[in-house]
């Protein structure tokens, strides 16, 4: 399915989203909108044409009195309709939370794994040169995320790297603000800062924000366990995409949705409305999990990266990842992928 086109279908699919989102996205029982795959009994449809998704987090059973007991009690605001501008409407369940992790007692070395085997994992360690799919955050919250990539700054050439606005700058954050790799959450010290926080796309609401790399600290186009990114491209639905996060390591998913707005929860602000993002779903068992936040996804069979990841499915749900489409990222943010 190519988003690239701009053909008549696309900017009528693009109104039934808006409709959709200016109806449904605030109701309290609604997490997420996009274009995709109809599912039905937990397998995604992806020989039937597509459809605009309506993410819920409950599914009322029981029809049109459950709907209207839950609309009373304030748990919805009405039944979903079946068409938005003509374009049938899908109903999937699913709630979703951002991909960062927080570190919590017992607080274990820098790169050790709170398990009982008491392995290491070297994405969670400092690394030199730096490079995607790494422990990463700013020096103050006990938190890590993933460095995403290295980026270069479209006016003045100057080296960065690139992650999300939640895991290198947060409500608190400020321009020059120490960043550290690994992340504080993972044992970083002030002696492991690699940079300071530069700029943020918040405004424009995309989830991502650059850091300017300090003397001494290189970054390299060579993302953990992966290939080199060769560029950068267009998410279309059906594409197999990769990526090298910091928990889950490298694992691979398909592309089910695309164009989507979700309401994300952040603290210091509340509720935002995060646009462009992608659905994927999982190639593998595990796709991603907190502290994977800020990788990159990279169409593995060009190596082009597509998206840049926030947030995925809370637990005990059907395990799906977000990120929002790396073009618009990198346009705002005024950076270019170092390839």
């Amino acid at each position: 399915m190519n988003l690239a086109a701009g053909t008549q279908h696309w900017r009528h699919v693009r109104r039934g989203l808006h409709a959709a989102a200016v109806g449904w996205l605030y109701d309290p029982n609604v997490t997420f909108i996009d274009y995709g795959y109809r599912e039905t009994g937990g397998e995604l449809l992806l020989d039937e044409p597509p459809c605009i998704r309506v993410h819920v987090v409950e599914k009322f059973v029981g029809g049109a009195p459950a709907v209207e007991a839950a609309t009373r009690q304030g748990l919805t605001r009405g039944y979903i309709p079946d068409d938005f501008e003509g374009i049938p409407v899908d109903r999937p369940q699913g709630s979703y939370q951002l991909k960062w992790r927080r570190r919590r007692r017992p607080q274990w070395p820098a790169g050790r794994i709170g398990s009982s085997t008491g392995s290491v994992s070297p994405r969670r360690s400092r690394v030199d040169p730096l490079r995607g799919g790494i422990s990463v955050s700013d020096a103050f919250r006990p938190i890590s995320g993933t460095l995403g990539s290295p980026v270069l700054d479209r006016a003045t050439g100057q080296p960065m790297i690139i992650s999300n606005w939640h895991v290198i700058s947060g409500a608190r954050g400020w321009p020059g603000m120490p960043i550290l790799q690994p992340g504080r959450g993972d044992g970083g010290t002030w002696g492991d800062q690699v940079g300071t926080f530069a700029r943020h796309a918040m405004a424009s609401n995309l989830d991502a924000a650059v850091v300017e790399l300090g003397a001494g600290r290189e970054a390299v186009n060579e993302p953990w366990g992966l290939s080199p990114v060769t560029g950068a491209e267009l998410a279309q639905l059906g594409m197999e995409v990769v990526k090298s996060g910091r928990t889950t390591g490298v694992t691979r998913g398909i592309v089910t949705g695309v164009e989507g707005s979700q309401r994300a929860y952040y603290a210091g602000i509340g509720f935002q409305t995060i646009r462009k993002v992608m659905c994927i779903t999982p190639g593998d068992p595990e796709l991603s999990l907190p502290g994977d936040s800020g990788c990159l996804w990279i169409e593995e069979k060009t190596m082009r990266a597509v998206g840049l990841h926030f947030a995925g499915n809370r637990s005990g749900q059907p395990e799906e990842a977000l990120a929002m489409d790396i073009g618009p990222v990198l346009d705002t943010l005024e950076v270019d992928l170092h390839v």
